[in-house]
């Protein structure tokens, strides 16, 4: 709603309201439209640090808003108080560097808007008009009166009584009836009115362009294709313009975040911690606010995209399940325990998993290698019947500095019979020798002999 507001306004405010300072879960929001940020009346503008109800310091940021009441039954505005700015969430788009006070995003959409309005509305009376006259009777003599009972109505607040084609009378009407005889005098024809042809294409070709006019003037400029007409968008053309609409919308998902989310979230969260209904952590700030899946054009080649990129390191799980409104950890847990539940059906009655589901690449083989001990080492590199205490302890010695490492391969060679190449991979390097600081010396003294 608030959001809604700060479209057709311009902006709007929140004011974060602590209702019982005594209890941290008493925090509230208190929605403020954009009429009741500041007074209407233009008395206000003779004040230098305001603008637009904005109190604003030497180097121009903002201290205080100015919060006035509406009276719904006098129409008048009255001052409530000043809230801080640091308790006031101002919701805004501007286009200036010097701009404290929002402007509707459909201020250049609104001339426009008018003059299609306007236009269709004569339009319409047009084709009313047109469509509202079946026929005309043409007399050769206007000045023959006609018999009064061959008209049954008249226009133009004539008497009742008096001919249809008198001077001081309307035109006459003979109201429609089925499978009516009409006889005319002599001399008159009657001649049909033309076929209906409004509203005509190149009134419907004005009226696209003028909608056309009025979408790219919106706030971001969403295109005519994504606001309109969806038969427009096909083919490549339809991802580009899904795409241009995805970064407005985008732009306005980070607006929002940074001015009222992000604001809210730190105060009810840091409240809470402060007074010790949550515990304390590093990433209590840190967070994903969930808009939605992503709009696309084409949602089979964009998520072959994806899990392109995903395969690529480029992005990860967390950025895409992120777009569906969920977390990565909630969707892992969920497919254990899916998988936990198909086991065990498949346990109970027999049937096996694969039958189950066809996404598992061979969960049964998969599930019995979980439950079998590990292989025992190959064979050839270290016989059961061999002793390992000397390979050992020639480790242990070079390890320690006291062999050197050619002598323990070429012992390890001659024992166990193994490559060389192999027995130098198990070998590790000699220890770095640790420089020995020089004993401390003792000053010498000198003796005196009396």
């Amino acid at each position: 709603m608030g959001f809604w507001s700060q479209l057709v306004d311009g902006d709007h405010g929140w004011n974060m309201l602590n209702v019982d300072p005594s209890d941290a879960r008493s925090i509230r929001i208190q929605p403020i439209e954009a009429d009741r940020i500041g007074n209407v009346n233009p008395a206000e503008t003779t004040e230098k640090n305001k603008i637009g109800g904005i109190t604003i310091d030497d180097n121009g940021a903002p201290t205080e808003y100015s919060i006035y009441n509406r009276n719904r039954l006098t129409s008048q505005y009255t001052f409530d108080r000043d809230v801080p700015a640091a308790q006031f969430l101002h919701l805004m788009d501007p286009q200036r560097v010097d701009q404290y006070r929002g402007v509707t995003a459909l201020a250049t959409a609104i001339a426009p808007a008018r003059d299609l309005y306007e236009i269709y509305e004569a339009e319409k009376q047009a084709a009313k008009w047109q469509v509202g006259h079946a026929g005309f009777v043409r007399q050769a003599d206007p000045y023959n009166m006609s018999d009064p009972n061959a008209w049954n109505g008249v226009t133009g607040g004539a008497t009742p009584g008096s001919p249809g084609n008198t001077p001081n009378a309307g035109p006459g009407t003979i109201s429609m009836e089925i499978a009516k005889v009409l006889r005319l005098n002599q001399g008159d024809e009657v001649q049909f009115a033309p076929g209906t042809n409004r509203p005509n294409g190149a009134f419907l070709s004005l009226v696209q362009t003028m909608i056309r006019e009025i979408c790219a003037g919106t706030q971001n400029g969403y295109p005519y294709g994504f606001l309109h007409d969806i038969s427009e968008l096909g083919g490549h053309g339809s991802r580009i313009e899904v795409a241009q609409a995805m970064r407005g919308i985008v732009r306005n998902q980070n607006l929002i975040s940074r001015t009222w989310l992000n604001p809210v979230r730190n105060t009810v969260l840091g409240s809470a911690i402060a007074a010790g209904i949550l515990p304390s952590h590093p990433l209590w700030k840190k967070g994903r606010w969930a808009f939605g899946a992503t709009l696309t054009g084409d949602y089979g080649n964009d998520m072959a995209a994806k899990m392109q990129e995903l395969s690529a390191g480029i992005i990860n799980a967390s950025d895409i399940i992120a777009e569906r409104g969920s977390t990565f950890e909630k969707v892992v847990r969920k497919s254990a325990s899916e998988i936990t539940y198909m086991q065990q059906v498949a346990s109970e009655t027999g049937v096996p998993i694969e039958l189950l589901t066809n996404r598992l690449n061979n969960p049964s083989q998969l599930l019995a290698a979980m439950n079998e001990p590990p292989p025992a080492p190959p064979a050839g590199l270290v016989e059961a019947q061999v002793d390992a205490k000397p390979l050992l302890e020639i480790l242990k010695q070079v390890g320690e500095g006291k062999m050197d490492r050619a002598s323990a391969v070429a012992s390890i060679i001659q024992l166990y019979g193994l490559k060389k190449s192999e027995v130098e991979k198990m070998v590790p390097d000699e220890p770095t020798p640790q420089p020995v600081a020089p004993a401390p010396t003792m000053p010498s003294k000198t003796l005196k002999v009396k």
